[in-house]
């Protein structure tokens, strides 16, 4: 994820993630999944197969997969480039979020906090086009 980006149009609004919206936010139990599916869990925080950093351009991410037919489904097409973009499941925190409307007056969401991070989830289509994931064969 990266912060002060606008996603796409989300219906009737596009939204922006503030450089701060992760500060004091529990990372400690976040699952990484497929395409949003929590039946298709690829990496957990909790288990110590996913790390997750926040700096000031956004969240990173490193997963070790399991050896399952969805982790290597996901792997190989990461690989091979037909998937490349992840997106987030998250709740934003009471007053969190501010509605404002840009010089062409499109409304725009501000996530100043978020509350909880449920998932990072690998996608085919993204929310926001510069949320990616690639292979490290380091």
């Amino acid at each position: 994820m990266v912060f002060d980006t606008p996603s796409k149009s989300l219906g009737n609004f596009k939204e922006v993630i503030d450089k701060n919206a992760f500060d004091g936010v529990d990372l400690s139990d976040v699952l990484m999944v497929s395409n949003h599916d929590f039946g298709k869990v690829l990496a957990s925080t909790k288990a110590g197969t996913l790390k997750l950093d926040v700096d000031d351009k956004g969240l990173h991410f490193e997963a070790q997969l399991p050896k399952t037919t969805v982790a290597d489904d996901t792997y190989e097409n990461v690989k091979d480039g037909n998937i490349s973009n992840m997106s987030f499941t998250f709740a934003v925190a009471d007053d969190g979020d501010t509605f404002t409307k840009d010089d062409d007056g499109n409304v725009i969401r501000t996530i100043k906090q978020v509350k909880s991070l449920f998932d990072v989830s690998v996608v085919a289509i993204p929310a926001y086009d510069d949320a990616n994931v690639q292979v490290n064969n380091g």
